[in-house]
This record gives C-alpha cells, structure tokens and sequence, in this order.
C-alpha cells in the first residue's frame, strides 16, 4: 500500500441555504456535509454508508466537482483538486467516473448504446471513429454482453443490463477511481449479485479504487474492504469492514448492524433484529453535541454528567485502535457491549 491515499478528504464542508419568512428574507442553513475526512486506498473499496440524508451522495457530487465545498480539501493523488484548471481539471474528470443509483434515469434514452460509450471518448479527443467503436466493443464484452447490443437503446434491455452499460460508460476513459452511488439498490436481488461479482472482476482485472456508497450494510460487508459510517453529515466511525462489523465501536454503527434482518456475526450469537428507535433529524436543525444523542441507546446507560457531555459537547473523530477511528466520548464503553 501506498504512503499516501488515491483519495484524501480533510474537514469536508457543504451547506446549502433554505429560505424561509416574507420573502424569503430568513436563511436557515443545512449542513450536507459538516467537516467529511476520509482516506481511499488505491485498489480497495472503501464503504460510504448511513440512514438517507446523512450526506452520503452529496459527498459523491462534491468529490467529482458537481457540488462547490465551502470549507475542507480534497487531495487526488497529491493534488488539490479544487486548484485544478484546464488540461489538468479535464484530466482529473476523466480519472474519477461514477455509477449512478438508476440505470433507467442514468442512460440518455435517445442514444444507441455505441454513442453512450463513445461520446466520452470524443469529448475527451480519443481515437478516431474506428477506434471508438473498437474500445465500446472491448467495454460491451468486458461487462458481459455482446457485441451486438452497441446498435440497441436502453429501454431495450433491463434494468441489470443497463447497470452494466452505464459500468461500461463508466470504464470508458480508463479511470482509477469509480464512485459507485448506490448502484444495485434498484435491481432485483439476484441481479444485484451479479453486478457485484461484476464489480469485484473488474477490480481484479482492471485495479481499480471504488468508493462505494449505500444504505445496505449486506452489500457493503459482501464488497467494501473499508467503512465510512455517517449521520447528519458528519462521519461518526472508520475502519475494516470485518472490525467494524465484528466489533462496532460508536453507536450509530451498533444499530446499523442490529437493523439488518437474520444478521450473524462471526464467532458471535445471532443478533436480534432490533430497528433503530426514532426518526432521522432534521439537518437543518441537527440536534446539539453528539447528532445521534436523542436515538442513542448507550447514553440512556449513562450516568446525567456523562449524559450531559453528548448533548452539549461535539465529539472528535479520535484513534481507538490502529486503522480504526471513532467520534463518541464514550467508544470504549460501547466496545465492551458489543
């Protein structure tokens, strides 16, 4: 492993303005993203996971420069990306691609699938029109399908099929990150193994990085090597899959688990299904301290000065184990729960 992350998020920031009052004279202020840090390694799959409107996806937009970030940094391979211009900004795009969440609304409706997997290669400047055809030929059958298909549309096809076009869309430029926003949750449950074991092929073959966001931790054990857990825009635990899943040390992470059905851990009983009480706040008006302080089961164990702390104080992203880092004052009483 390289010294230094592919990708490297520091105190991320994006807060959007919410007019409110006679004409809209009143700015409230929700905080997508409030101070995001991660680290992706070249060549591993690192987890983005949380209950909607954690911040997941506008993480994902603001990482490919479809978002403007109001405070924070994002280093790609050493560079600052927000100080990138011309023939460096157009470098980056073509080294950072993304798989949408909906085939169906992904793929423009009126292309053939050879202009779908073509035109990033002409916008780009990439070979001439033989040589395009040749590499979405190469792209078609590196996602199993056939050659066949590059004369067809979308609304031919199915819903796993288009997934795997909008892949090969994606693997058109040869990029060394893949933003992966949710992209089995529309598909049926079978299909979605598929995907995913073709996902783990074209890592293997191609070594490539993925940040791979979801709401679904089973699909985020089956292929994230690393796990980013977040709640109301702030990141609340990082660390292995198999450590944070064996062995939760916030919260928020704790529940997530439990909130899968039939879930089994490794060497553990089985774990109960027990939904996470009470209703995601409102980012707008994010409760005070901890986020996760009024759902927060731990904090009912606690004695009213420690109480007091999660409602008053905001915990630091802190090192409880080598790799492993978490933001709650009290982890270590929670590790010895879990």
């Amino acid at each position: 492993m390289s010294d230094t992350p592919l990708l490297l998020v520091r105190d991320l920031q994006r807060h959007f303005p919410i007019h409110t009052g006679l004409l809209g004279r009143n700015t409230q202020w929700l905080k997508a993203l409030d101070g995001v840090s991660l680290n992706v390694w070249k060549g591993r799959t690192v987890g983005v996971v949380g209950e909607s409107g954690c911040g997941k996806s506008t993480l994902a937009r603001t990482i490919l420069l479809l978002e403007r970030a109001h405070a924070g940094s994002i280093y790609f391979q050493g560079e600052d990306i927000f100080k990138l211009q011309g023939a460096a900004l157009k470098s980056y795009r073509r080294q950072v691609q993304i798989v949408f969440q909906d085939p169906y609304a992904s793929l423009p409706a009126r292309m053939s699938v050879q202009k779908i997997l073509t035109e990033p290669l002409a916008i780009h400047g990439i070979g001439d029109e033989t040589m395009r055809r040749k590499r979405a030929t190469e792209l078609l059958e590196m996602v199993g399908m056939r050659s066949t298909d590059l004369s067809r549309f979308p609304h031919q096809f199915s819903g796993g099929q288009r997934q795997r076009i909008s892949i090969a869309r994606a693997l058109a430029l040869e990029p060394h990150l893949l933003i992966c926003d949710e992209p089995v949750s529309a598909l049926d449950v079978s299909i979605q193994a598929q995907v995913l074991q073709l996902l783990l092929d074209l890592q293997r073959i191609l070594n490539l990085t993925y940040l791979f966001i979801s709401h679904d931790l089973r699909v985020v054990k089956y292929i994230c090597d690393d796990l980013v857990v977040m709640y109301l825009g702030r990141v609340v635990e990082t660390g292995p899959t198999e450590q944070l899943f064996a062995q939760p040390a916030h919260p928020y992470t704790l529940a997530l688990i439990r909130s899968i059905p039939s879930h089994k851990r490794d060497g553990h009983p089985t774990t109960h299904y027990r939904p996470i009480k009470g209703d995601v706040p409102s980012p707008i008006n994010a409760p005070s301290g901890c986020h996760f302080h009024p759902r927060c089961p731990l904090r009912a164990q606690l004695g009213s000065g420690e109480s007091l702390r999660c409602t008053t104080e905001v915990p630091i992203v802190r090192d409880i184990a080598p790799g492993r880092q978490v933001a709650c004052h009290f982890a270590e009483q929670n590790l010895s729960q879990s």
